[in-house]
């Protein structure tokens, strides 16, 4: 294993940041890759289909609210092998559907395990990555996630067409277990977390509570530049 603050260590430390990544973006296309199959089968339309990924993403913007405290609270390392169980679990949940509120569960299960990555891989890149190779990071950590897009609709439909629907989603759920056991098998890479130290807190922190952050006018910019950005690119 690379020691902390070497070249080796922060590239190992990108790759394995930027793998998990490009596993929740798969998953934000696992079950619109199957609606040639799914909404046949359960007798939906297009727009009952839409609904599923209306639940997917209110489930994780919802989710990505709150996870931000999960991983002060818990640790960036924890919140990430918790985001790639619950994938797993939607895609199991997905591959043993017998009924519609079965895809709104796989649905609600990949929203939650999607929605604490960010903070999640930003924690976890600013903790144990040089500052040197951090460009680099934020890079690749977006570049992979495109990758994730891109290798989803081609993996489900060739597996979809070889093993049916139902096998797909089971494949599926092979690709987030992989990348938890790499995970796992690496995971003295961060050794340093996101968990807050137990130094008591100063009397101004103590009167700005836990939302005193949303007193600092640098978060809100923050928050509009990336609100703008993701409504276009999502147009």
């Amino acid at each position: 294993m690379y020691a902390q603050g070497t070249r080796g260590h922060d590239i190992l430390a990108i790759f394995l940041v930027s793998i998990a990544h490009a596993c929740s973006h798969f998953y934000h296309l696992v079950i619109p890759s199957l609606f040639p199959w799914i909404l046949p089968h359960f007798g939906m339309n297009f727009l009952q289909g839409g609904t599923l990924m209306t639940t997917f993403f209110v489930t994780s913007a919802v989710g990505q609210s709150m996870s931000g405290f999960l991983v002060d609270k818990v640790g960036a390392r924890t919140s990430m092998y918790t985001g790639l169980v619950l994938l797993i679990a939607s895609a199991v949940a997905l591959g043993m559907a017998e009924n519609v509120p079965m895809l709104y569960l796989s649905a609600m299960l990949a929203g939650a395990g999607n929605s604490v990555f960010h903070p999640s891989d930003y924690s976890l890149m600013n903790y144990n990555i040089q500052d040197r190779f951090l460009g680099h990071a934020f890079a690749w950590h977006n570049i992979t996630g495109n990758i994730g897009w891109a290798i989803c609709p081609f993996f489900m439909v060739t597996t979809a067409g070889w093993f049916g629907w139902k096998g797909a989603a089971f494949a599926a759920s092979s690709v987030a277990l992989i990348v938890l056991v790499i995970e796992l098998l690496f995971r003295g890479v961060f050794s340093r977390d996101s968990v807050r130290d137990t130094t008591p807190p100063t009397p101004k922190e103590k009167e700005e509570g836990t939302f005193g952050f949303l007193r600092v006018p640098d978060v809100w910019y923050c928050f509009m530049f990336f609100f703008f950005t993701s409504g276009a690119f999502g147009v």
